[in-house]
């Protein structure tokens, strides 16, 4: 159907959106083009978030049990949210600055399977 479209109608607007007040226009070959785009991309991420679900399976991860990350913002966090969906498991953030005690019932809480850490501080407020 889009082919057809694309074929059809090339270099005609599919698109228009206000930026910064005036309208601007986007064909269906640069539609078609972009949406290629955000698709190779994506596979690329589905396929890391894949890998993480399969290590979060293997490691015990039980179904409507959570993976708590206690890191920074990441692709690796991103990929361990989307990965922890995927194995059937819900994800947790722990904040960097949460003290050792609140970490710990931040896991407990959310029945964490799994903890995630960034750095040697983090692991040791899980540690303790």
């Amino acid at each position: 159907m889009f082919s057809t479209a694309l074929d059809k109608y090339g270099d005609l607007s599919a698109m228009g959106f206000k930026q910064q007040g005036t309208w601007e226009h986007i064909s269906y070959t640069q539609y078609y083009l972009l949406a290629r785009k955000a698709a190779k991309g994506f596979l690329k991420y589905y396929l890391l978030a894949r890998k993480a679900a399969k290590g979060f399976l293997k490691l015990g991860l039980e179904r409507a049990h959570s993976v708590a990350v206690l890191a920074f913002n990441s692709p690796e966090w991103f990929f361990s949210a989307v990965g922890a969906v995927f194995a059937g498991g819900i994800i947790t953030g722990i904040y960097t600055t949460s003290s050792p005690e609140a970490c710990q019932y931040i896991a407990y809480d959310c029945r964490a399977n799994i903890i995630m850490v960034d750095t040697q501080k983090q692991l040791e407020k899980i540690l303790k």
